[in-house]
């Protein structure tokens, strides 16, 4: 399956009038799926938007994903990803995107822990060291991070609770 869905035109129709009747703005939607108004702009536009955005704004309107996905037209993305992480010899975490000819290679964690929250789901942080403002103000490779231990672990309910300077 791919890293993108866009709606199909009959799902784009339920999604239209689910968004209508709740009488949401396109903001209130963003900021309860914890995406930005572009990515809800462009789901409701019927164009591409992160599978795990989808799956979270079809959620948060009500709806099925499955149903409202155009699965046959899925978008897919080159799986020339890389993820490697060895935390017990320190070795380096590397995201490497082949199709942009760029690696981004960040320092060994320093530190891996796994505890429970509130909610009773386990809670990973994984702490990198390097540049954290531009990996604040780039969604993209948030999301490319996301969709990576997604795979990985082929668990799609992972989420990026929240990026800070520690």
């Amino acid at each position: 399956m791919g890293r993108s869905l866009r709606a199909s035109k009959a799902g784009l129709e339920y999604a239209s009038k689910a968004f209508k009747i709740r009488g949401w703005t396109q903001d209130y939607l963003a900021g309860a799926v914890g995406c930005t108004r572009q990515t809800v702009i462009k789901f409701l536009a019927g164009r591409p938007v992160a599978k795990h955005l989808f799956q979270a704004i079809c959620n948060e309107l009500g709806l099925e994903w499955g149903e409202i996905a155009d699965l046959e037209l899925e978008i897919e993305k080159p799986a020339n990803r890389n993820l490697g992480i060895d935390t017990e010899r320190g070795t380096t975490c590397e995201i490497a995107q082949e199709e942009r000819s760029t690696t981004k290679v960040l320092a060994p964690p320093v530190s891996l822990t796994k505890d429970q929250n509130s909610h009773s789901k386990d809670r990973l942080v994984i702490t990198f060291t390097g540049d954290i403002e531009a990996l604040q103000k780039n969604p993209d490779f948030q999301s490319a991070i996301l969709a990576l231990m997604q795979s990985i672990s082929e668990d799609a309910s992972l989420t990026i609770e929240k990026i800070e300077r520690g």
